[in-house]
């Protein structure tokens, strides 16, 4: 499966495509600079390329962790303001339940439906249902 990571060397576009191997299968590098179209690549910008796989996908790695720690974050707060019981939901919750299937789409999760109910205590129709509440309130948008 090919990834695809992009850097930013100076006026130059760096876009790598990896496949298995340890550096990347394609590199296609442009610019929007004149200038520097004129001029051509130098060595110097070739050596700041990062060609190995760990250090390309090391700002993936934090920004993945930093993705999930906003769904751990979103989750805590729905669950701080789920009465857990039968009986009336706050705006809150529902402001709080649209922020955490947010954050779980952001994050390309498969199923966040199923997620959210399973860290509620709730079932998936409850949480589907609140949900289409929640857009109704205005705090969700589209899907």
């Amino acid at each position: 499966m090919a990834h695809e990571t992009t850097q930013q060397v100076g006026p130059w576009h760096v876009r790598a495509v990896w496949g298995e191997g340890p550096f990347p299968a394609e590199l296609h590098i442009t610019t929007d600079d004149a200038e520097a179209a004129a001029h051509g690549i130098t060595q110097t910008v070739l050596r700041e390329v990062q060609l190995n796989r760990q250090e390309a996908f090391a700002g993936h790695r934090l920004q993945a962790v930093e993705a999930a720690d906003r769904v751990a974050d979103a989750v805590m707060a729905l669950n701080a303001h789920s009465t857990g019981a039968k009986g009336s939901l706050s705006e809150d919750y529902f402001r709080a339940l649209a922020e955490a299937y947010s954050a779980c789409r952001a994050v390309f999760m498969r199923h966040p439906v199923k997620y959210l109910a399973e860290e509620t205590g709730r079932n998936t129709g409850t949480i589907r249902n609140h949900l289409t509440k929640a857009r109704k309130l205005g705090f969700l948008e589209g899907d």
